[in-house]
């Protein structure tokens, strides 16, 4: 039988009411398969970050459909919930920034985020992304082996795509769209290597990813300067592998 969390978060032992309850909600969120808190207020940014601290080694499927009160997501590194397929994040109206490294994860669900302004993905697993309704992205970096179409036809602020998807056929709506000039498309085709952090190309880039990313966990990859170029970009010296 599955194990499926998906009442209300409420419903979880509080460990502010009874000293023995965090142990127990511990053990009752790392037991489940699935997780599905939907079209909850009390779903905040600190749940996400909790799931994160505790990775449950079971996880595959996360939805918080609906959470208005989620505003960033991060999910880092790679190797947190190591069996996660699938993250629904569908109508999370105050969602500004998403950033997952993931080694596991295939189908993530963005689609009706009208605040969410920053993706920054490294799946190498990833086959579908959602982004429809997203109209306010203006910065998408994304790491995907797997992944064959990207539609970003909903994106119109989008100014900044870098996909380094070497399976990648089609890009849909970033041609012959109306008052609309990408400032940065660029195509990298690495192999299947997957970088290890985002990565960062231009000074200005960087402040935009350093605004998810920690610097502590930034590798800079300039395009066009060569393997073994550095970034001086504030306090980072990382140099490609």
């Amino acid at each position: 039988e599955r194990r499926v969390w998906d009442r209300p978060l409420d419903a979880l032992p509080d460990p502010a009411a009874w000293p023995t309850w965090g142990a127990l909600r511990e053990r009752i969120l790392c037991s489940c398969e699935t997780i599905k808190v939907t079209w909850s207020p009390s779903v905040q940014n600190k749940f996400i970050t909790e799931m994160v601290r505790l990775s449950p080694p079971e996880l595959k499927s996360f939805a918080l459909r609906g959470s208005v009160n989620v505003t960033k997501v991060s999910m880092s590194p790679s190797t947190s919930c190591p069996s996660l397929e699938d993250v629904d994040m569908n109508s999370c109206r105050a969602l500004t920034h998403v950033l997952v490294q993931s080694n596991s994860l295939k189908a993530l669900n963005l689609a009706r985020c009208p605040k969410l302004t920053k993706v920054i993905l490294q799946c190498p697993q990833l086959e579908t992304l959602n982004l429809e309704g997203c109209d306010a992205i203006e910065t998408l970096i994304l790491w995907s082996d797997s992944l064959e179409t990207l539609d970003v036809s909903s994106s119109t602020e989008l100014s900044n795509l870098r996909t380094y998807c070497p399976n990648l056929k089609e890009t849909i709506g970033t041609l012959h769209r109306a008052n609309q000039v990408l400032k940065t498309q660029e195509h990298m085709v690495i192999g299947r290597t997957t970088p290890q952090v985002a990565p960062c190309e231009e000074r200005a880039s960087c402040r935009s990813v350093h605004g998810v990313v920690p610097e502590s966990q930034t590798t800079e990859r300039h395009h066009g300067s060569g393997v073994g170029a550095a970034c001086q970009c504030r306090t980072d010296r990382h140099h490609h592998e």
